[in-house]
């Protein structure tokens, strides 16, 4: 069996049972019905008034769907975790991809045969050609895949430097934004830059150092970046092989799926066919294969997973965003392993918030105990 699919129905059966022993969003129950409802009467009003046959019906694309729609309505906050072990496993994880990212934009030969040995990713040249260019794709196999998961990674590690004041934090940001420069793809460029923004912007917010000598060499890095780039940037936001020309354009890879939804009123479902390309872009996947009605479901449900399951609105609306912005390259919200480790993020960046919290509480303590023995005596 495909691992890809095993992974996803192993994923299928977890998030059932997660959502049978825990409290739900009732708001997105109702969503994740929908959802469900939207995608399989497309299919079969698709296949009846095109006289499609049913081998025509890919029911393996309908699994990333299900998953997708049983973890709308679960619900994280009320469960207990214990945050420094969260913490712990978060910097493991983070730690690990910096280094083998690292190891790879330095060439070494061994990572890059261990990656295109045991990953694969789209087509079989993929990872090959993107190590070929010492991208550290890592376990992902593509630049537009693994810059957003390097992005999470990079939010993560930049809010909890916010947090709790962690130089450490700080660092893995930065070298999160050091991998995601490498891996030179217009999405890549576009993260790094908004990566760069938001860590410039807190520090000139909270350190008056950099409000004095930074925003002088920021306009000046600024100016020679917008209106001198380098032909290296020039070039992959020029590219008509990748980037927003690549898909978008006259002659990307959806024109043949764009100019469908544009002459017919009627969505695929799950139906198949060689003629439409169903990657590299969540919005015009979803609107193929349900219409106007599926995007919108999909992306309200999920700000209110966002909403329901991080109690910082400013972050659940960020996070929201990012994934907007995600969903332009690549479908993220029906990949799988990005369903795995979504509800890790959320948990985690709920959980930030607790351990300001408590981190505070001990001195209030402390000092009212010292307060009441002064008082005794």
């Amino acid at each position: 069996m495909n691992f890809t699919l095993l992974h996803t129905y192993v994923l299928i059966i977890l998030l059932s049972i997660f959502l049978v022993l825990n409290k739900t969003n009732k708001r997105n129950i109702f969503i994740s019905i929908l959802i469900n409802i939207i995608l399989l009467l497309s299919t079969l009003l698709h296949t009846v008034l095109n006289s499609g046959g049913l081998e025509r019906i890919s029911w393996g694309s309908y699994l990333p769907f299900l998953a997708l729609s049983l973890l709308y309505p679960i619900s994280f906050l009320k469960i207990e975790y214990n945050f420094a072990v969260l913490r712990k496993l978060f910097l493991l994880i983070n730690l690990l991809n910096i280094i083998v990212g690292i190891l790879i934009v330095y060439q070494s030969f061994f990572v890059k045969l261990f990656f295109i040995n045991h990953f694969s990713m789209g087509y079989p040249e993929l990872v090959s050609n993107m190590l070929a260019f010492d991208k550290p794709v890592n376990v992902f196999g593509s630049h537009a895949i693994a810059s957003n998961f390097f992005f999470l990674l990079f939010y993560m590690s930049y809010q909890t430097f916010i947090h709790t004041k962690s130089k450490f934090s700080l660092s893995l940001a930065l070298a999160d934004l050091y991998l995601i420069a490498n891996l030179k793809s217009v999405s890549s460029y576009i993260l790094l830059l908004i990566g760069v923004i938001l860590i410039f912007v807190h520090l000139v917010r909270e350190y008056r150092f950099f409000k004095v000598v930074g925003l002088p060499i920021a306009a000046i890095f600024s100016a020679v970046y917008v209106y001198n780039p380098s032909s290296a940037i020039r070039s992959v936001f020029n590219s008509k092989n990748n980037g927003f020309l690549g898909r978008y354009s006259n002659d990307g890879v959806f024109a043949d799926t764009i100019s469908y939804i544009t002459h017919n009123l009627l969505p695929v479902g799950l139906w198949y066919s060689e003629d439409f390309f169903v990657t590299d872009s969540g919005y015009i996947v979803y609107f193929l294969k349900g219409s106007i009605f599926m995007v919108a479901a999909i992306y309200i449900g999920l700000f209110f997973l966002m909403r329901h399951n991080i109690s910082n609105r400013r972050i659940a609306n960020s996070l929201f965003v990012i994934f907007c912005m995600f969903e332009v390259g690549y479908p993220m919200l029906t990949f799988h392993r990005m369903l795995c480790i979504l509800p890790f993020v959320m948990i985690y960046l709920n959980n930030l918030e607790k351990v300001e919290v408590t981190e505070k509480q001990p001195v209030k303590i402390s000092s009212a105990k010292k307060l009441l023995s002064q008082h005794g005596s």
